[in-house]
């Protein structure tokens, strides 16, 4: 059963009582005949989904294992079949993106809260964060050379305690495993030794 443009006009929602309209209410509830504005459908989905969110989420994971090939498969032939248009329309973005310098901007600093949410949220570094990992800078600069970083990498010390930690862009990051893993001591020895020892054979 569905509406014609007269009856709905004299149609309400069968919830809060609001006239129904080609505006408030979807089209695929209008063609079933169903009675509800948008407004209680969402509340309704929403609530649906609130009393079923563990169900969902357990159906969710026994397909998903159920049929990792199949998605894999499908996930790398829908890459094939869209790779151009995807490039396309990345590479089309990306200059309209840097014609705009405060939209180039603005594009950056999504990338950079992006990453530093994924980085906050990560599985792997979720012990990290539960032992009271330091906070990541907002300026998004290296503690050690100042620099601003789209990408800051979390360097501790003590597995004791992860407070003893700095946030260190990429070149300071290697410099801080070396310093650490005692290879500059080592460094420093044999530029010494090289100094002291002008008279070498060049090959």
């Amino acid at each position: 059963m569905s509406f014609s443009t007269k009856e709905l006009g004299r149609t309400v929602c069968r919830d809060c009582g609001v006239q129904l309209h080609s505006d408030n209410c979807y089209a695929r509830f209008l063609e079933r005949g169903q009675r509800v504005c948008r407004n209680c459908s969402l509340r309704h989905s929403k609530e649906y989904y609130a009393r079923h969110k563990d169900e969902r989420r357990l159906y969710a994971r026994e397909y998903a294992t159920r049929n990792r090939d199949e998605r894999k498969r499908y996930r790398r032939e829908y890459y094939l079949r869209t790779r151009k248009k995807q490039l396309l329309h990345s590479h089309q973005y990306w200059q309209k993106v840097r014609a705009d310098p405060l939209r180039h901007e603005e594009y950056l600093g999504r990338v950079r809260e992006r990453y530093r949410n994924r980085i906050l949220r990560s599985p792997r570094l979720g012990t990290v964060l539960a032992l009271g990992k330091r906070r990541y800078p907002e300026n998004s600069q290296c503690e050690v050379c100042g620099l601003e970083s789209k990408r800051l990498a979390y360097h501790h010390w003590d597995d004791k305690d992860f407070r003893k930690g700095l946030w260190l862009c990429y070149p300071c990051h290697k410099m801080a495993e070396c310093y650490d893993k005692g290879r500059s001591v080592v460094y420093g020895r044999l530029k010494s030794s090289l100094d002291d020892k002008p008279n070498f054979t060049v090959v």
